[in-house]
């Protein structure tokens, strides 16, 4: 299977505490293995079809605590004697009562400058948004009455359309990458009492890798910025490969975590990957 580039399923495993409008956007340690999520023009980067997928548990233990799933598909394509890249990606975050589901279609141009790659890029699909009134447990004494008008009490939910754009620049030893997501400020009326909404965000990727002199190691570093235009995050990221085949990496997430990961690269593009967040 010389044309699959990266199939993985990577085990993210988070102790940090992020406030409820955070979770409109997953924190992922591993972010750069997973670049298609935050960036559409990134798919199809390597012009080989790629698979991935990223299981994300936070608060181990702790019931109902936030979960992210990620699956996406992508395969690169030719039209016009031109490079084109088209893709599939899922999520699925849960967090307490509330859950969101995305399935959106990526598209991405490529133009190839020498050894480098121009892409630009487009999502279009749908978010589903969902609250669980059934997993709502309400106090009850002579203070307290058994309903609330705005706490429902089944299982409610809506769909809103969404758009992102992106562009990126992969060059042999460097990549960068800026991206628009939730582009249509995604509304959901659950009901007549409850109405929500998602922020826009607008995402910075880079990287380098540097061959040491000893050429079995190489030091890659990463970073990610994102902003929702009234807060920001901030991720940098040092990863440490030897024989291509293993890494260990240190990363910083700015007042929120020091990040530990590890990870190994098995046959046929395969990688498998641990990561473990420390509040700071």
């Amino acid at each position: 299977m010389p044309f699959v580039k990266r199939s993985f399923f990577v085990l993210c495993f988070f102790l940090v505490l992020v406030n409820a409008k955070a979770q409109q956007m997953a924190h992922f340690s591993q972010y750069f293995a997973i670049p298609e999520i935050y960036n559409p023009a990134t798919i199809t980067t390597d012009y080989k079809f790629n698979a991935v997928g990223l299981f994300r548990q936070q608060w181990v233990g702790v019931e109902n605590a936030p979960q992210s799933l990620f699956f996406a598909v992508s395969a690169p394509f030719q039209l016009f004697k031109q490079s084109h890249g088209v893709g599939i990606m899922f999520t699925n975050d849960t967090y307490g009562v509330y859950a969101t589901q995305s399935v959106f279609l990526q598209y991405a141009f490529k133009y190839r400058i020498k050894e480098n790659t121009l892409s630009f890029g487009l999502n279009v699909g749908f978010l589903n948004h969902t609250i669980d009134g059934e997993k709502v447990s309400l106090i009850t004494s002579d203070y307290h009455t058994e309903t609330d008008p705005i706490i429902p009490t089944s299982k409610i939910n809506a769909m809103a359309f969404d758009l992102a754009v992106g562009a990126a620049w992969k060059a042999k030893k460097y990549h960068v990458g800026v991206s628009f997501l939730r582009l249509t400020k995604p509304e959901f009326d659950l009901d007549d009492n409850i109405k929500t909404s998602f922020s826009q965000f607008l995402c910075f990727t880079g990287g380098y890798t540097y061959q040491l002199p000893q050429k079995r190691y190489e030091l890659r570093g990463e970073g990610l910025v994102k902003t929702d235009f009234k807060s920001f995050q901030f991720n940098i990221d040092a990863l440490f490969t030897i024989d291509q085949r293993y890494y260990l990496g240190l990363g910083w997430r700015f007042q929120d975590a020091v990040v530990f990961m590890a990870g190994f690269y098995l046959p046929f593009g395969l990688n498998l990957g641990y990561s473990y967040d420390l509040a700071t």
